[in-house]
């Protein structure tokens, strides 16, 4: 039987961490700026401030750090420790995957500076915090390009509350602290309103529209060709079957349910594009009876190619239990390929996101 799921505990400690990491960091950098005018009052003294932006600061840390723990132990993306450090070497998601390690790379610079602020000199301190405001966009970004809860209202509000926070915040430094404002500091005031409008306009095109999560991976150049003997060989050999080898990629696409007929069977097609090197598109139809939001299985068909082209191999359904999907396909030299598919449905939306792992299984 196929249901539509919303995924395990992980997959939704995942998504909470990261909305909550990124509400962290916006109130850090607001109390750092509120700090860095030495804003204060009788009941908010300087000296409190200082020290709920410092706790703010490392409370960001630890849920980020949760943020990676879980998307790592999930598992349906393969994502490992080592991409939260060194930034673009995930095939999933690489340039947005990227910027949150970026951001992750900074903070933890943030963090250990100011943890050893007497030992630095408040130059060099100082010179380091700097970078809290490049962090936040960065992560900001992150946020928009690759979290799974952008498209909804609530997520829009929130994230647009943040934004014009930390804006209003920073213009308000300038504007109360004017004399010490240097000319860098009036240029970026002047550019804040052009920058606001191109992450606007850009999230309204990109995070906010449809099929954003089918064009975020990562994509390799194809080689020129030239008529010589020598490169027409190689071509040759550039252009065998690379998923005939095995791959691993993450999936990404959607779930279409068809009407329930009146013998009471219904078909469930999934079309997602595998982010692998390269990239391919996998086709599944599930035939059964209707049962409840799914079907239990009767047959199930499965095709699958380069992302663009005519699918090379084809086959069926072996097993389909739980969210666990197996299917045994062959091309047409008789080759076999074991596929074997981790779904998570999203029954709100009807997205499809999972990993898939395939193996090569000799010739029949």
């Amino acid at each position: 039987m196929i249901a539509a799921t919303g995924g395990k505990a992980l997959w939704y400690a995942t998504r909470g961490t990261g909305v909550v990491s990124m509400i962290l960091l916006t109130a850090s950098v607001m109390l750092g700026i509120i700090t860095s005018i030495r804003l204060e009052t009788r009941t908010w003294p300087r000296y409190v401030i200082e020290l709920v932006h410092k706790n703010v600061s490392l409370l960001v840390v630890v849920f980020v750090a949760l943020h990676i723990a879980t998307t790592v132990q999930d598992g349906y993306v393969p994502i490992h420790y080592i991409d939260a450090v060194i930034p673009f070497r995930s095939p999933y998601r690489t340039f947005w995957l990227g910027m949150g390690a970026v951001a992750f790379d900074l903070l933890v610079a943030l963090v250990i500076t100011s943890l050893l602020r007497v030992r630095l000199g408040y130059r060099s301190w100082r010179f380091v915090h700097w970078f809290a405001y490049v962090c936040w966009p960065v992560a900001f970004v992150h946020a928009l390009g690759t979290g799974s809860d952008s498209r909804f209202g609530w997520s829009v509000v929130l994230d647009m509350a943040m934004l014009l926070g930390v804006v209003a915040a920073a213009c308000w430094r300038v504007a109360v602290d004017r004399e010490h404002v240097r000319p860098i500091g009036w240029a970026a005031v002047a550019t804040t309103p052009v920058l606001v409008m191109a992450i606007v306009v850009w999230a309204i095109l990109g995070p906010l529209g449809a099929g954003w999560g089918h064009t975020t991976a990562r994509r390799t150049a194809l080689p020129t060709t030239t008529t010589t003997a020598a490169t027409r060989h190689a071509r040759v050999v550039v252009a065998q079957p690379v998923e005939a080898s095995g791959f691993r990629g993450a999936l990404h696409g959607v779930r279409l349910v068809g009407p329930t007929a009146a013998n009471g069977r219904r078909v469930i097609a999934i079309r997602g594009t595998i982010h692998s090197l390269p990239l391919l598109a996998l086709d599944v139809e599930l035939h059964g009876l209707a049962s409840g939001p799914g079907i239990v299985l009767d047959t199930g068909d499965v095709a699958l190619g380069p992302a663009g082209a005519t699918h090379r191999w084809k086959g069926t359904v072996t097993s389909l239990v739980g969210t666990r999907l197996a299917a045994t396909l062959t091309d047409r030299t008789g080759a076999v390929l074991h596929l074997v598919t981790r779904l998570r449905i999203d029954r709100t939306t009807g997205s499809v996101n999972g990993a898939v792992t395939g193996t090569a299984g000799g010739a029949q």
